[in-house]
């Protein structure tokens, strides 16, 4: 942890017991590989934000109420918004409607639904990262080689995934559809970071500031390059409906 950071802590921590909870709460909602981390990892650069990892992805023996007060309980006064991810499936092991309720019962929660229009190449980056155990590349770690990323991939689990990921999207949008909600993608992220920060600082009540983040993307190469058993998998696609997942 660089000096800055531990400051930064320590400041946050020596405040909080003194701190309030008239700030804007917050999600990141999404599914893994998404650009939750990039957009984290910015958010944490403003001066004003808190911001958690996946804090419900695995409890450790705490209650989801519990958790949810660490994110939600006061915050010190120069924060004025805090949140963390969440993933449709949090937590990882256990039922998901007690933190569900939780988020949807707060009417103050504002939700910034994250989604990737590629949702092919999201659930595709998720497989290349179990088999490599990779999830997060900045610029202090070198990228993983092509020929070392590169899957065979069981088309039918892949459409599985893509239909669950579809699906997961669009629950998300009507579960949270009386709160205030902001939908940006990936691809926003990547194309034009600054602008679409700015929408998020916006819609975060929160004022204008230059995003900072390390991260980069993890698997920039084209889809026949990652997947070996691509031929196979393109045909699928099609005869599944999904054409517009396949590179021009």
């Amino acid at each position: 942890m660089e000096v800055k950071d531990l400051i930064r802590l320590t400041k946050y921590y020596l405040l909080k017991p003194f701190g309030y909870k008239d700030y804007v709460p917050f999600i990141v909602l999404s599914r893994s590989r998404t650009g939750s981390n990039f957009l984290n990892s910015s958010l944490l650069s403003h001066p004003n934000v808190r911001v958690k990892g996946e804090h419900f992805g695995h409890l450790d023996g705490d209650s989801i109420e519990k958790r949810y007060g660490d994110v939600f309980g006061k915050q010190p006064r120069y924060i004025k918004a805090a949140g963390c991810k969440v993933f449709y499936y949090h937590p990882h092991h256990g039922d998901s409607t007690e933190l569900f309720s939780l988020l949807q019962n707060n009417r103050n929660l504002r939700v910034i639904h994250l989604k990737r229009e590629d949702t092919l190449r999201s659930v595709l980056s998720w497989m290349i990262a179990r088999k490599n155990d990779t999830y997060v590349a900045n610029s202090n770690r070198a990228l993983i080689s092509a020929d070392k990323k590169r899957v065979s991939v069981d088309p039918n689990e892949l459409i599985e995934w893509i239909e669950k990921t579809l699906h997961w999207e669009r629950w998300g949008d009507d579960f949270f559809s009386k709160h205030q909600l902001l939908n940006i993608s990936y691809e926003e992220l990547t194309s034009d970071l600054n602008h679409t920060f700015q929408r998020v600082l916006e819609f975060l009540g929160l004022p204008e500031s230059t995003p900072v983040t390390n991260l980069k993307r993890q698997n920039p190469e084209p889809v026949g390059d990652l997947i070996s058993n691509w031929n196979e998998v393109r045909e699928k696609l099609i005869l599944a409906g999904y054409e517009r997942y396949i590179p021009e």
